[in-house]
């Protein structure tokens, strides 16, 4: 968000800031929605191309003394990793933990040390 937000011209202190202000408009998300779909990116050829991305292969060589002896179409684990992710953080069901949720984590590990020292 950093990166896009100082392409489109915020300062750098603000960039990533100003950047998820203003994607999370509903006027810039319905402009982006009608901007893919114009160029063919519809909602149902997203989800298609997701749903190949889920199920994504790959081909894996084998070789021996410089050789290839075979080959073999396995499951593409990196690309179904992340469109996964895609997926789960769009839909809502994955948030990325933000620094402020590392530091309430680890002020209540240090509370609860602090209470069973003091039982």
């Amino acid at each position: 968000m950093q990166r896009a937000g100082e392409e489109a011209g915020y300062s750098p202190q603000s960039a990533a800031t100003q950047a998820s202000m203003t994607l999370s408009r509903p006027d810039v998300q319905q402009t982006f929605r009608q901007i893919l779909s114009a160029e063919g990116a519809s909602d149902q050829f997203l989800a298609r191309k997701t749903f190949s991305l889920l199920n994504a292969q790959e081909t894996k060589f084998f070789q021996k003394d410089g050789v290839i002896i075979t080959r073999e179409k396995v499951d593409a684990l990196e690309t179904q990793r992340k469109t996964l992710d895609t997926v789960l953080k769009v839909a809502g069901h994955l948030k990325e933990r933000s620094e402020l949720d590392v530091r309430v984590g680890i002020m209540a590990v240090v509370a609860d040390a602090l209470n069973a020292d003091s039982e």
